[in-house]
């Protein structure tokens, strides 16, 4: 059972790193390099604390898991980032 749950939230992770990976180059072509920096380094910059934090909490299950933690991490970043743009820049409510 853990198993399927496992793999249904790395599946969910992939589709969320969609929004990761629009954000940046949305913030690339408008040409906000430090905003696209910071999402370009988020992931893996998210990835190496986690894999520390979780393998000595919680062993190689903690490491199985700290990649599905970064980019569920990165994805929450990118999503704020972006719904900051829209709202300062356009006065759009997210």
């Amino acid at each position: 059972m853990l198993e399927k749950i496992e793999k249904f939230v790395a599946s969910v992770c992939v589709i969320l790193m969609a929004v990761l990976v629009f954000a940046n180059m949305f913030f690339q072509s408008l040409g906000k390099s430090w905003r696209a920096v910071i999402l370009a380094v988020c992931r893996q910059g998210l990835y190496i604390p986690l894999v520390y934090l979780l393998t000595s909490r919680a062993g190689l299950a903690g490491l199985e898991r700290s990649q599905a933690c970064a980019d569920l991490l990165a994805f929450l970043l990118s999503a704020g980032v972006m719904a900051h743009y829209f709202k300062t820049e356009f006065g759009l409510e997210a």
